[in-house]
């Protein structure tokens, strides 16, 4: 067999180096991604353990314990209990607080959560461009159909300069939080 048949199939040296920094570059993005997905974790896990079994008082220890860490869905979890008054009495600040830091940090149920709070003035003050935002950002975010439908809900209710400055706001925030950019 004549080994120069396989000459244009050969591997460039150039092409392997190449290979070789796309596979590192992989493997550092996957370890960053896990390492940063990872805080947290543990002390979600434990929360949604007690949420699972209605011991709501260890669940907001834990999961204050991830929120300080910056977990999205921990964070999300405290603005459920304190609406919901899974602790006693609903506390709709304290659900405001905690769903704005989940929304911030890209949870769209929390972006959610929060667009019906700005919409129906609990925690908040009533605010139709913020609760046309969230609900803007979670369905782009989500593909969530009842958050456009909530969206679009809302609009009947602005004028056409507060849908503007709302879709304004909107894209500020997916600039923002996707690709570092301000308006500002």
């Amino acid at each position: 067999m004549n080994p120069d048949i396989f000459e244009p199939y050969a591997v460039k040296p150039h092409v392997t180096k190449l290979i070789a920094i796309l596979f590192f570059a992989l493997f550092l993005a996957v370890t960053t991604t896990q390492a940063l997905a990872g805080a947290g974790q543990e002390e979600f896990d434990q929360g949604y353990e007690a949420f699972l079994s209605r011991d709501y008082p260890t669940a907001v220890q834990w999961w204050e314990k991830a929120a300080a860490k910056g977990h999205a869905r921990a964070q999300n979890g405290l603005g459920v209990l304190y609406r919901d008054g899974d602790l006693g009495k609903p506390d709709p600040k304290k659900a405001a607080y905690w769903f704005h830091r989940s929304a911030e940090n890209g949870y769209a149920y929390a972006m959610y959560s929060l667009a019906i709070l700005y919409r129906d003035g609990e925690g908040v003050t009533r605010d139709d461009i913020e609760a046309y935002k969230w609900f803007d950002v979670a369905s782009a975010i989500n593909f969530d159909p009842k958050a456009q439908f909530q969206r679009d809900l809302v609009a009947q209710c602005m004028s056409p300069e507060a849908v503007t400055e709302a879709q304004k706001r909107a894209q500020e925030w997916i600039n923002a939080f996707f690709f570092g950019k301000s308006s500002v």
